[in-house]
């Protein structure tokens, strides 16, 4: 009778520890790489994972757009029109399990958009040159230019470049 107790009492410990509603702890899925670079001009890297077929990735920032296909990792990073370096984080999640790659893309050597480049210019009218001084018609104010790529003036806007912190520019 003492062993049947003890082997009910076993059973019931077995049967105790075996919920099906435990949940797997998620551990961080290990990734060959860890980081990726692009240049200012942008562009796209395709990195095999390795992986199985049942991976999802995301991105937390919008310029940084990645898909899937099969067992590669395509991530493409468009032109950086400020001069600050951004970064985004890049998330693989499988069978519960996550990884990161962290993305770095420089900024460009002076700000452009696409076709288009922005001047900020400092006028002074009405200096005497011969004198060093101002006149009664001295005026200072300061412009932005926009140009294309080719030099033809697209237009002047009064106002200075300013830039956020978060790289952006706006004319003040």
């Amino acid at each position: 009778m003492k062993q049947l107790n003890y082997i009910f009492l076993i059973f019931t410990l077995i049967f105790a520890g075996c919920d099906s509603d435990d949940k797997l702890i998620p551990t961080e899925l290990p990734l060959e790489i860890s980081e990726i670079s692009f240049e200012a001009t942008g562009g796209t890297q395709e990195i095999e994972l390795g992986l199985g077929s049942d991976w999802q990735v995301t991105s937390d920032k919008d310029w940084c757009t990645v898909a899937k296909f099969g067992k590669f990792l395509i991530v493409t990073a468009p032109l950086n029109p400020t001069i600050a370096v951004r970064t985004a984080t890049v998330t693989i999640t499988e069978a519960g399990n996550c990884g990161s790659v962290n993305i770095t893309q420089t900024g460009s050597k002076f700000d452009t958009f696409p076709e288009k480049v922005y001047l900020s210019a400092w006028v002074e009218e009405g200096w005497d040159d011969e004198n060093d001084c101002e006149t009664e018609e001295y005026n200072y104010y300061e412009k932005v230019v926009e140009r294309d790529f080719k030099g033809n003036l697209l237009s002047e806007t009064l106002g200075s470049l300013q830039q956020h912190a978060d790289g952006t520019w706006w004319i003040a």
